[in-house]
Order: C-alpha cells, then structure tokens, then sequence
C-alpha cells in the first residue's frame, strides 16, 4: 500500500527529538517495579500510585507517537514495533486509557504496514470490556473512541 505525502512539516531534528524522547519514557514505563501484595499498605499504595503515573506517560507517548505517524506516515514502519510491544508487553491486562491509546494507534496505522488490528479489537471489546464493564472511566474512554472513530471502526474492521 502506499504511504500518502506528509501533511505538515516538522523540523527532523525536532521530530528526531520527540521520537527519542517518546521511546525513552515508554522504556522507563516498563521499568517500574512489579506491585507487590506482601508489601505494607503505605508501600503498596505507593506502588500503585507508581504504577498509575508509569501507564499516564506511556498512554502521553503513545499519542505523540500516533500524533508524529499521522503527520508523517514515513515513521509508521520504523515506530509500529515499538508500539507493538507495549501492547505485547502489556497484554489484556491493559488499562483500559492505554488500551485506547494502543486502539487508536492500530486503527490510523496499521493500514500502512499491512498489520491486521482485528486480534487486538477482540480482545477489548470481548475480554477487557467483560472485566471492566462497571468502570465509569472504561464507558467513558470506550465511548469516547467508537464516537471518534465510527466510520472507520465501521468499515475497516468487523468490531460491529
């Protein structure tokens, strides 16, 4: 398939910027210490304070990602695996503002580097959205993303 023409430009050494930056924090994120259950309750609190912080700054570089990708469709090759494998890394125990975040990624690109989302797709919207179907913040974020993307969702994927 062919990549369509930038729309915008920015500076490469700029974006070159922006992509070390994303990449560098996404690494961090995974870095973060696993929760331990054992651990007192100032400490387990903390832990999943950390971990709530480590999943706000990766979904923020997974949008920038996204962001740079639609701007210049060139860098979806060179990106895609990096996102691939926060998604594989992650898995279905994703938050349900990353797992968006990670949607809306595999919905504007996977198009160009001929990646089938429809595995991903099921997941969410047969096991995450099964789990955490009380959750006012998933309905909201799940909402959020089928209004914003309807007639893609629509017509690019068997979702509905």
């Amino acid at each position: 398939r062919r990549v369509p023409a930038p729309i915008w430009k920015i500076s490469g050494t700029f974006q070159e910027i922006i992509i070390a930056y994303c990449l560098r924090v996404m690494e961090q994120a995974k870095l973060r210490p696993p929760s331990q259950s054992a651990a007192p309750s100032s400490t387990s609190t903390a832990l999943r304070a950390e971990d709530g912080f480590a999943d706000i700054v990766m979904v923020e570089a997974i949008r920038v990602l996204d962001l740079l990708c639609l701007i210049d469709p060139f860098l979806v090759p060179r990106l895609f695996n990096d996102v691939k494998k926060v998604y594989n890394r992650a898995g279905p125990r994703t938050r349900t503002p990353m797992f968006v975040a990670l949607l809306q990624f595999f919905l504007n690109h996977s198009a160009v580097i001929v990646h089938d989302p429809e595995p991903v797709f099921r997941v969410f919207f047969s096991e995450h959205l099964g789990r955490h179907y009380a959750s006012g913040l998933m309905a909201y974020d799940t909402f959020s993303f089928c209004l914003r993307n309807k007639a893609k969702l629509l017509s690019d994927t068997s979702v509905f």
